[in-house]
């Protein structure tokens, strides 16, 4: 009887913070319209996809967020009965919230976290300590190479056609979206599989679940595989929780649209 009523009071809980919740994204949408300012919903951002610059004024990218994708996947999850079916509906709409701002780079995401997932997996197995060690300089190589690429090339060029006039052109290198943050998340997670502090993951989708999801994969924080690894396995939901985590986004959006953005 007592769980029937924790379980009711926490669905209406739910009620009252989903209320609160549209009562602030209507605001949103209000306040950006009147005031010009950007703004972001949660870790949305708003991209041109031509220049790869955040765009000025409420963007249809943050509406589309905010009214279409976000309560699409939470309903999606929502009717989900178990933790695989779950992992595989946040892992779909990570991947398309990833496509929205990068179409072509979504593929280095995927090769990047299949790299780190071949590596570990080795290293889990490797019968001496050489192999292992060899194998960690290998993923540190391709995955600090790679971001390196990326962020410096264009300026380590810059720098040598000043002091000797090569080369005559410097390729102009787009930086994925987000790629420091799930490159150094993948490297942690090698790292501590080589330093056997957890077992490397032998599903595939659940490791790129991990670098992709759209939580935090383009604006952070770094979150270590360790510390997120029950919950992407084993979590449970519970209607409180719910509750708590929709009035959170609700508080957190209310002080970007009021205090962050008119600050500047």
């Amino acid at each position: 009887m007592k769980r029937k009523i924790n379980v009711l009071k926490g669905k209406k809980d739910i009620r009252k913070t989903i209320v609160s919740f549209v009562i602030s994204a209507l605001f949103f949408v209000f306040l950006t319209g009147f005031l010009g300012d950007t703004v972001s919903a949660e870790s949305s951002i708003s991209i041109d996809l031509n220049s790869g610059q955040a765009d000025n004024g409420a963007s249809t990218l943050d509406l589309l967020f905010l009214f279409a994708f976000l309560p699409l996947c939470l309903a999606v999850y929502a009717v989900c009965r178990n933790i695989k079916a779950k992992n595989i509906v946040l892992l779909i709409f990570s991947l398309i919230f990833y496509t929205w701002g990068e179409p072509v780079y979504v593929l280095l995401l995927i090769l990047m976290t299949f790299c780190d997932w071949v590596c570990a997996n080795l290293i889990d197995k490797a019968t001496t300590d050489g192999k292992r060690k060899a194998i960690l300089i290998i993923a540190c190589a391709v995955n600090l190479g790679l971001i390196g690429y990326f962020k410096y090339t264009g300026f380590l060029l810059t720098n040598i056609r000043s002091l000797f006039g090569v080369p005559e052109i410097i390729p102009e290198i787009f930086l994925p979206i987000g790629i420091s943050f799930y490159t150094f998340q993948l490297l942690s997670y090698v790292v501590d599989v080589y330093r056997r502090e957890i077992p490397a993951q032998k599903n595939f989708f659940w490791l790129l679940l991990y670098s992709s999801l759209f939580h935090q994969c383009i604006a952070g924080p770094i979150v270590r595989y360790k510390d997120v690894e029950y919950e992407i396995l084993n979590r449970k939901v519970k209607p409180e929780e719910i509750s708590n985590g929709i009035s959170r986004f609700t508080v957190g959006l209310s002080k970007k649209v009021l205090i962050a953005n008119t600050c500047g």
